[in-house]
C-alpha cells in the first residue's frame, strides 16, 4: 500500500520539475487608451491626439497606432531597452469623413506584443458646433514618490508598492519590513534604483505630423494633370514617393504623360529622430477613349491612268485593253478630321466589291499595292515612286492593313493607295478588275 502513494506524489515532482527547466513563460505588456473617449466626433482635418498608457514587468519599447490596417504613428521609449510604464500621446489627422478605429498595440523589450487597445471616432465634414473632444489632458511628469510626512514615532501603513530591483536585506533602508515600523524616514531612500525612471523627459522632442495631404482630382484623363498639397509639422525630412520634398507646406503637380494607366500611389512621408509617419493618395489614370473614322472615298481624284497618257477619272480599273495597254488604278481618301496627334490604333483599306474581266490573275499576275505621297491625277502619277505595302490577287482579298502607313500619313490631306499589275500577256484581250466603293476604316485616340 506504501509503494502505491509514492506513485502520484512522484508524478507531481516530475511535474514541477519540468516547469522549472522550461522557465518562466515570457510577458505580455498591456496598453490602454486614456484620452479621447470612445465614439468623440472631430471635423476632418482635425489632429485627433490618442493619450496611452503602457506597462510591462520588465520595459515597454514602443507603441504604434494603426488606423484601417496602416501604421500611422509611432512613439519610442526615450530609454535606451525601454522603460515602464510607457505613456504619451499619437497624433492623427483623419483625411475624409467616416468611422475610424484607432487600435494601438505596445512591444516589450522581448519583443511580445500587447493585446490591442482600441478607440472609436467619428469625423464629419465640418467643425462647426463640434467640441474638441480629441484634445488629450496634459500628462503629468512622474517625480520620484516623495516621503511620508508621518512624524517620527507614529504608527503608519506600508508603503503600497516597492521597486522589484531593490534586494530585501535586514537593515537595508529600502527593505519592506515583516511588520511596518512605527516610524518612517523623512528623506527618500538614496540608493540608486536599478530600472530608468519612469518619468517621461519634458522636452521630448514631438513626432511628426501630416496635417492635410490632399489632391485636387482623384480620376485623371488624357490632357489633365493632378496637384497635390501638403501641410506638415515637427518634420525634419519630406519625401514625396522616393523625392525629398523641401517645404513643410508645399505642392506638386504631375500631367496625364507623367503616370501609368490605372492606379497611381503618391505616399508623403514625414520623419524626424522620433520617428516617421505617411499618408497615401491615389490618382486613378483613365486610358483615352477610342475613336473611329471612315475616311470618305474621293471620286474625282480617283481613277486609273495608262502608260499611253490616258485618264480615266472615277473608275479604278487597273489591267490592260484590247491593245495590250497597261492601266494603274488609284485610290484617294480624304483624312483630314484625323487629329494631328492621333495615335492610330488600327486602319484598314477594305477593297469592297469587284468585277473582272477576261483573266487577270491568270494572265497579269499579283496586284501590287503602294502608297503614295498624293499629287493630282495625271499621267505623271503613272508608276510614280511610293511606299510599298503588299500583293493580292484580284477579288481574293477584301481588306489591306494599313495601319504603319496612315500612321506615317495623318498629317496629309489625302491618303492615296496605286493598284498595278507588272506584267501583260499581250494577247490583245481585256483583262482588268474594277473596284467600286472601296473604303478606309481608321480607329485612333487622341490626348
Amino acid at each position: 500500500m506504501k509503494q502505491k502513494r509514492s506513485i502520484p506524489i512522484l508524478v507531481s515532482i516530475l511535474v514541477l520539475a519540468a516547469a522549472f527547466a522550461c522557465g518562466p513563460m515570457p510577458s505580455k505588456p498591456s496598453v490602454v487608451v486614456i484620452a479621447p473617449p470612445n465614439g468623440s466626433r472631430v471635423a476632418v482635418g482635425q489632429a485627433i491626439e490618442v493619450q496611452f498608457r503602457a506597462e510591462d514587468a520588465k520595459a515597454v519599447a514602443w507603441v504604434t497606432m494603426e488606423v484601417d490596417g496602416a501604421n500611422v504613428a509611432t512613439l519610442q521609449s526615450p530609454v535606451v531597452g525601454g522603460q515602464t510604464p510607457l505613456e504619451g500621446i499619437l497624433r492623427w489627422t483623419p483625411p475624409k469623413a467616416g468611422t475610424f478605429n484607432l487600435v494601438l498595440t505596445a512591444c516589450n523589450a522581448d519583443g511580445q506584443n500587447s493585446d490591442p487597445a482600441a478607440v472609436t471616432v467619428e469625423v464629419v465634414e465640418t467643425s462647426a458646433g463640434l467640441p474638441n473632444p480629441t484634445a488629450a489632458p496634459t500628462i503629468p511628469a512622474q517625480p520620484t514618490r516623495p516621503a511620508p510626512t508621518t512624524k517620527p514615532g507614529a504608527p503608519t501603513a506600508a508603503p503600497t508598492a516597492v521597486p522589484t530591483a531593490i534586494p530585501t536585506k535586514p537593515g537595508a533602508p529600502t527593505a519592506v519590513p515583516t511588520n511596518p515600523p512605527t516610524a518612517v524616514p523623512t528623506k527618500p531612500p538614496t540608493a540608486v534604483p536599478t530600472k530608468p525612471p519612469t518619468a517621461i523627459p519634458p522636452t521630448l522632442a514631438p513626432m511628426p505630423e501630416i496635417v492635410a495631404f490632399l489632391s485636387d482630382t482623384d480620376v485623371l484623363y488624357p490632357g489633365d494633370c493632378v496637384t497635390l498639397q501638403w501641410t506638415t509639422r515637427n518634420a525634419s525630412e519630406l519625401y514625396l514617393n522616393s523625392a525629398g520634398v523641401s517645404n513643410p507646406a508645399g505642392q506638386a503637380t504631375f500631367c496625364y504623360a507623367d503616370l501609368s494607366l490605372g492606379d497611381n500611389v503618391f505616399r508623403l512621408t514625414a520623419v524626424n529622430s522620433r520617428g516617421s509617419v505617411y499618408w497615401d493618395v491615389t490618382v486613378r489614370v483613365e486610358p483615352p477613349a477610342e475613336m473611329t473614322l471612315s475616311a470618305p472615298f474621293v471620286p474625282d481624284k480617283s481613277g486609273s491612268v495608262s502608260a499611253g497618257g490616258s485618264v480615266i477619272n472615277t473608275v479604278v480599273s487597273p489591267g490592260d485593253d484590247g491593245s495590250d495597254t497597261l492601266y494603274e488604278g488609284f485610290m484617294t481618301f480624304d483624312i483630314r478630321a484625323l487629329p494631328a496627334n492621333a495615335t492610330i490604333q488600327s486602319a484598314y483599306l477594305n477593297m469592297g466589291p469587284c468585277s473582272t474581266t477576261g483573266h487577270p490573275a491568270t494572265d497579269l499576275g499579283q496586284l501590287s499595292v503602294v502608297n503614295l505621297q498624293y499629287g493630282d491625277l495625271n499621267v505623271t502619277d503613272y508608276q510614280a515612286g511610293g511606299a510599298y505595302i503588299t500583293s493580292v490577287d484580284p477579288c481574293t482579298i477584301f481588306s489591306i492593313d494599313v495601319t504603319d502607313r496612315v500612321e506615317a500619313m495623318k498629317v496629309e490631306v489625302f491618303f492615296q493607295v496605286r493598284l498595278y499589275f507588272s506584267g501583260s500577256d499581250f494577247d490583245g484581250d481585256i483583262d482588268d478588275v474594277t473596284y467600286s466603293s472601296p473604303t478606309l476604316d481608321i480607329t485612333y485616340t487622341s490626348p
